[in-house]
């Protein structure tokens, strides 16, 4: 596993609570990744961050959060069924519970939470995991985690694509050539549309 994977598996950690209060006053802003939430989502309209640096803490349904526009922004989706981007390295976001699609692109950070999420890396070292739950993790030139659960993890010119615990389905996809392929424990599947040098590990069955 790499430091870059390593490195952000603490960020997450340190995150376990994604919405807590600032102190016991039940009036307290509540708080995503460990800081002081600067937008509160309240509605079910469309959340659009500003050009500076946000942290916004969703509602308790499904909610749609834009923070592409700049700036290192914290995101925190909640309950329900999310849409969330983020954008720029340092930014992270994490679905929460639900069935959530979160979006991280260049350079971001990305965690599905539970339920059955779509998680995507797209661009510049993006780093993404899918979560608990059975979950669709698809890495565009970063790095895909599926987590535990039975998981797809669709890679183009990944870095690292990772199955977790479960019984995942990697697939690196035609001219891509991924790195590196793990597709973790249990009985897994993976297919390889252009092989290459990449390095294979714990990869039981090869698909068609």
């Amino acid at each position: 596993m790499s430091l870059r994977i390593v490195f952000a598996l603490l960020m997450l950690a340190g995150a376990a609570a994604i919405v807590a209060p600032a102190s016991v006053d039940a009036r307290s802003t509540p708080r995503c990744h460990g800081e002081v939430a600067t937008i509160i989502v309240t509605g079910s309209d469309p959340v659009v961050g500003t050009f500076g640096d946000d942290v916004i803490v969703g509602s308790s349904g499904s909610d749609n959060i834009d923070a592409t526009q700049g700036g290192i922004d914290f995101v925190c989706g909640g309950n329900g069924d999310d849409l969330i981007k983020v954008q720029w390295e340092g930014s992270w976001a994490n679905g929460g519970n639900g069935n959530d699609h979160v979006e991280a692109w260049r350079g971001a950070t990305g965690l599905g939470g539970s339920g059955d999420d779509e998680v995507w890396g797209l661009y510049f070292d993006s780093v993404v995991f899918g979560g608990s739950g059975n979950d669709n993790v698809y890495v565009e030139e970063g790095w895909g985690d599926g987590g535990s659960g039975n998981d797809e993890v669709r890679g183009w010119y990944a870095i690292e694509m990772l199955g977790g615990s479960g019984k995942d389905f990697l697939i690196d996809n035609v001219g891509s050539n991924s790195d590196l392929m793990d597709c973790g424990s249990n009985a897994d599947t993976y297919f390889i549309g252009s092989p290459a040098d990449q390095v294979l590990r714990r990869c039981e069955n090869q698909g068609v």
